[in-house]
């Protein structure tokens, strides 16, 4: 199960440290290209 205090408490953290806030930017970015490419590789089997 989810701590959302826990979750809470290290958001306010990150929102404090601007670094942190880009560091965590790239890696949803980072993570949202893998993504992307698994979605259209399985959109390519399917065809």
């Amino acid at each position: 199960m989810v701590d959302v205090n826990k979750l809470m408490n290290e958001s306010e953290k990150l929102l404090e440290d601007p670094n942190k806030i880009e560091e965590v930017e790239n890696t949803i970015r980072e993570e949202e290209k893998v993504i992307v490419e698994r979605i259209a590789q399985e959109e390519s089997f399917k065809a």
